[in-house]
């Protein structure tokens, strides 16, 4: 099946017929009221006719843009029929070219919102648009030369069809170079300062393994001289620990005939005491010399 540039078929397979109650009319477009677009010398018009609901969009300017043509109703597009095929929108492209579109199921009584754009390809965003309505027709909502008429650039931009349009027409009045007016127009995101972005922490995780080495560089100065008092702590703390055990458990011995071993349990047990209370900051000192977090 071929299929027409800027026509998609409404379903695979098939092809739907155009309005049978439209086209049996032939329109006099030559006479009939038209919609011109808002350019300065407005490239494309859309005309609508009352009694079949047809409307017809035009090329007409050599100015490098296509037209499109819009129906909608009750705030919802409607789909055109366009060479046996239903679309979107009907476009048209080249100075003097035209093309008719049908609005299927047309009711002279309900009320079409219409609109003609003009675009600089078809992938380009819709500019210079103008509406009107079928209650109010042919009176339109802007006249020529609407966008520039406008107060700030970014109100000019949203209606010529995005910064490349903008720039291009606005250049032959400001004297402004292309190049320069988009990078001073395209919009840019303001910088956001991101928080860091650490791992969750989990009950699991040590803390020596998980921090960056060299993470305290400027404390590791400080401390470097309280190392070697620290290892001398260490090692006698643990020999004061060993040695208390030994001379109670030989005092324990030799008082053993005596049956006196017993007062000295109670020395033993302080000793115990004591070697567990150097133990746990043993503990602290071995891992911060092994590991050495500094």
């Amino acid at each position: 099946m071929q299929v027409t540039a800027g026509v998609v078929p409404a379903a695979q397979g098939r092809v739907t017929t155009p309005d049978l109650a439209a086209l049996k009319y032939s329109v006099d477009w030559d006479n009939a009221k038209k919609m011109p677009t808002v350019d300065t010398d407005p490239g494309g018009k859309l005309q609508w006719d009352p009694k079949t609901g047809r409307i017809r969009i035009c090329d007409s300017n050599t100015d490098g843009h296509l037209v499109r043509g819009m129906v909608s109703t009750d705030g919802h597009a409607v789909k055109l029929s366009v060479l046996g095929h239903l679309v979107d929108f009907v476009r048209r492209g080249g100075k003097g070219h035209c093309r008719e579109a049908a609005i299927p199921d047309y009711k002279p009584t309900k009320k079409y919102e219409l609109k003609v754009c003009l675009a600089r390809s078809d992938t380009s965003p819709d500019g210079y648009c103008n509406t009107s309505n079928t209650s109010e027709w042919p009176k339109v909502d802007h006249k020529n030369n609407y966008c520039w008429s406008l107060k700030t650039d970014q109100e000019k931009i949203d209606c010529v069809g995005g910064v490349q349009e903008f720039c291009h027409q606005w250049q032959h009045v400001d004297s402004m170079f292309p190049k320069q007016c988009v990078a001073d127009h395209t919009k840019k995101s303001p910088a956001v300062l991101k928080p860091p972005a650490w791992d969750e922490p989990a009950l699991t995780d040590r803390p020596d393994a998980k921090l960056p080495r060299g993470h305290a560089d400027g404390a590791s100065r400080v401390a470097q001289p309280l190392n070697p008092l620290l290892r001398w702590l260490v090692w006698t703390a643990l020999g004061a620990c060993v040695l208390g055990v030994v001379m109670v458990g030989g005092n324990m011995a030799l008082k053993h005939r005596r049956s006196e071993s017993g007062a000295h349990a109670a020395e033993l047990g302080w000793v115990m005491i004591a070697c567990v209370v150097a133990g746990s900051g043993l503990a602290i000192a071995f891992i911060s010399l092994l590991l050495n977090p500094l």
